[in-house]
């Protein structure tokens, strides 16, 4: 068929392709990277070579790298392998005048100064160098690119750990005053499995609202982070958050929801849906990513000392605050935010800390790709049910739940400030001795979705589960009861003990 196809097609109608792909793309800073694919895929392809070359011949190649010899550069980086795999058409190139489309290869000793711009709009770089320094790089390319796009090839190894700032992108001062780009887009078109430390995305929100410099800038900042910068991963697979340990052990995304942080989003009058946006990835195309570590969402409970009823304090006022802010926020003032926190082809991720109100739910989790969840839900003592909902996940298939926290929360009446009952949960905390079990009725309320639910694992120590089967049935209508749990004998039962 390949043969067929050569054969039939003409080198002009290939041309023609080639430049609407490149022209299409070009607005997305993403030309580099399909043009890249298209000649990796016409390698299996029986088009003849001599075909393939004349293609290639529109870009002018310009070394910037610490190697004098193309065919050293050839060796570390495969984009430009696949562009142009001839060193000596490289060197020939490189000295044929201004009439061809340059692409800069560049590494971690090139200064950004010295580039030949000749005043291009779009700018195409090949960095095949130190990937720790690619933020560095991208800082002292803001200073010569003024008003420019600017499409980074990165390429590295498959399997990659992007080290505590993402390979030195996640710098607050960049997109603060450092800013100069039309547009940025960072294309990493090898890499299959990445290791992120999970602190790195809050620690970058946190320093955009707290530098001297980067906090004058508040919601300019987090615009041009997400809508004039991109990451693009096209065959990730995996995102792995890793702590800083010297093993990098697996963790999740640290998500810090604490009045300290909400305050400041307030303050600054910034959206807290910016904080949601960085943590959910919106600006990072990842169209094969189905594993994904999780997230980990940090309330006042989880770090305060002191006595149980400066906790209960401290906590109620997190979760008003949180609460008044979606009021505030969301066009048609809904109690809650509508959240997408997982790239879309996610298929198996977990959740820390999920707060499970007896009444409307504070945050709601949308997702049509999620087949399996594992969910940690913060423990509410004293507690009528402990509430699962705000999971509006049509495809998920299994959930896993966890054993609650052994610093549990005491459920407090709700009232609101003038002593009337409200729809709001006043929780509190109490250290919970690590060995006693407790009972530990569970409802799953009509703030979910969840009808393709399958099946409901129970993973815990101390702690016993009562479901009550009606309202698995009503909830879960597609629920095998007797796969879920090992006490289900037969229809007449009411409830199920685990």
């Amino acid at each position: 068929m390949n043969g067929l196809l050569s054969n039939l097609i003409p080198l002009e109608i290939w041309t023609l392709v080639l430049d609407k792909l490149e022209n299409d793309s070009v607005e997305t800073c993403q030309s580099m990277t399909d043009l890249i694919y298209f000649f990796k895929a016409l390698e299996g392809s029986n088009i003849p070579p001599c075909f393939q070359c004349r293609l290639k011949d529109r870009w002018q190649f310009l070394n910037y790298t610490k190697h004098a010899e193309w065919s050293e550069v050839l060796k570390i980086s495969p984009s430009l392998k696949v562009l142009a795999d001839d060193a000596n058409l490289l060197a020939e190139r490189a000295d044929c005048g201004n009439d061809f489309r340059p692409i800069f290869i560049v590494d971690e000793r090139t200064d950004a100064g010295q580039l030949d711009y000749r005043g291009t709009k779009n700018v195409d770089i090949i960095f095949c160098g130190d990937t720790s320094v690619i933020g560095d790089f991208i800082v002292s390319l803001s200073s010569h690119c003024s008003g420019s796009s600017v499409a980074l090839i990165v390429d590295c190894e498959p399997g990659i750990y992007s080290g505590k700032k993402l390979f030195g992108i996640l710098n607050a001062d960049l997109f603060a005053s450092g800013w100069s780009f039309d547009k940025v887009c960072v294309s990493f078109p090898w890499v299959k499995v990445l290791e992120c430390n999970y602190m790195a995305l809050d620690t970058f929100i946190y320093h955009a609202l707290s530098g001297r410099e980067t906090s004058k800038h508040g919601c300019e900042l987090f615009n041009r982070f997400l809508h004039s910068f991109k990451l693009n991963f096209p065959l990730l697979e995996q995102i792995k958050f890793v702590t800083q340990t010297t093993t990098r052990d697996e963790t999740c995304n640290f998500i810090d929801l604490s009045s300290l942080m909400l305050n400041k989003f307030k303050d600054g009058k910034i959206p807290l849906m910016n904080l949601f946006k960085v943590h959910s990835l919106e600006n990072w195309s990842l169209p094969h990513v189905s594993e994904f570590s999780g997230h980990r969402f940090k309330f006042d409970e989880t770090t305060m000392t002191g006595s149980p009823e400066r906790r209960t304090l401290s906590l109620r006022e997190n979760l008003n605050l949180l609460r008044e802010m979606a009021i505030n926020e969301t066009i048609d003032a809904t109690p809650y935010y509508r959240l997408s926190l997982f790239p879309r082809s996610v298929k198996h991720t977990r959740i820390v800390n999920w707060i499970p109100l007896q009444s409307t739910p504070i945050m709601i989790l949308k997702s049509k790709s999620l087949e399996s969840l594992s969910l940690k839900l913060v423990a509410f003592e004293n507690a009528p049910a402990t509430v699962v909902q705000g999971l509006f996940l049509p495809s998920l298939r299994c959930l896993n739940l966890e054993q609650m926290a052994e610093q549990q929360i005491a459920f407090v009446p709700p009232t609101d400030r003038r002593g009337s009952t409200d729809m709001r949960s006043h929780p509190a905390i109490i250290e919970a001795e690590p060995c006693a079990s407790s009972m530990n009725p569970v409802v799953f309320s009509s703030w979910n979705q969840l009808t393709s639910l399958h099946i409901i694992q129970i993973n815990m120590k101390f702690s016993h589960y009562i479901f009550d089967i009606q309202n698995l049935k009503k909830s879960l209508p597609s629920i095998n009861l007797k796969k879920s749990f090992e006490t289900f004998f037969d229809e007449q039962q009411r409830f199920i003990v685990v």
